[in-house]
């Protein structure tokens, strides 16, 4: 989807149909059943968020062993969740993470407006250090820094330097089984402290934006329909070529692109991207 006409939405070229950006949505899916499940045994909050990291950390991608060479290939190839991640971060630990979101964000914000500071140079050293520590973490495990400094890629969480990203039980005990759960331990911190110093972050920011921050899941499953789509290439065309000019010069003509494809992605947003959330609460929820 985006990138040429509808029909080949339906029929790739390759005649099989495979899973693109649309993998978060059965992430998503796939999270919602289980914590619909959990409620139906009224197993505890609590409890559901342990079972879920207990699993996403010590299920091992063994079973995956039960299907032939060729039908994992096949997945590798067709699914992006599968190519990018594996299965046991796609499904696993993004169900982990979710319901940690939903049972623990609430308090977590009641605990926040609770102990905000308010004088504003308490303020501006929060967020100065929110960001901060975004930017050294976000740094420190960017793969051009290895062989330096830093932890370029993860090896727990899911294997990132192998192609099929499997973590076998083999891979858990060698060389220790306690290794293995602590380089887990601290992937995991890797993952959501930086989103933690972002939200902190944000919460001073005066602009406020709960659309588009609530509804950010439909936006991510729908916005392959707008990257480099051929529409968007027909809508843009006699806009930019009104509003830019090679009179202008190179930065200013940089500036007024960048501020248009800003403002389109906040429409779409606003728009064909909450719409399509909501409709996708209203579906799983």
């Amino acid at each position: 989807p985006g990138y040429g006409p509808l029909r080949v939405v339906f029929g790739p070229p390759s005649g099989i149909p495979s899973i693109g950006h649309g993998w978060f949505l059965y992430s998503f899916a796939f999270a919602r059943l289980v914590l619909n499940g959990f409620h139906r045994l009224r197993v505890p909050p609590a409890l559901q968020v342990v079972l879920a990291f207990m699993a996403a950390c010590l299920i091992p991608d063994d079973w995956q062993g039960l299907f032939s060479d060729s039908t994992r290939s096949y997945l590798w190839r067709m699914d992006a969740a599968f190519t990018y991640k594996g299965f046991r971060w796609s499904f696993f630990f993004l169900t982990a993470c979710y319901l940690l979101g939903f049972h623990a964000g609430p308090s977590a914000v009641h605990f926040a407006r609770r102990h905000a500071p308010t004088s504003r140079r308490h303020v501006a050293a929060l967020v100065g250090v929110s960001w901060t520590s975004f930017l050294v973490m976000s740094a420190l495990n960017a793969p051009f820094i290895e062989g330096i400094v830093g932890y370029p890629s993860f090896q727990a969480v899911y294997q990132e330097q192998t192609s099929s990203h499997l973590v076998t039980w083999s891979y858990m005990t060698h060389p220790a089984l306690h290794v293995y759960i602590a380089l887990y331990v601290a992937e995991l911190l890797l993952f959501l402290l930086p989103a933690l110093f972002v939200a902190v972050a944000m919460a001073y920011c005066p602009v406020h934006f709960q659309t588009m921050g609530t509804t950010s899941l439909g936006n991510y499953v729908l916005h392959p329909t707008y990257i480099g789509a051929p529409w968007t290439k027909w809508l843009q065309g006699p806009v930019l070529s009104r509003i830019t000019s090679p009179s202008f010069g190179i930065l200013p003509n940089v500036l007024v692109v960048f501020a248009w494809n800003v403002a389109v992605c906040v429409a779409f947003a606003h728009t064909f991207g909450a719409w399509f959330h909501r409709g996708l609460l209203a579906a799983f929820g």
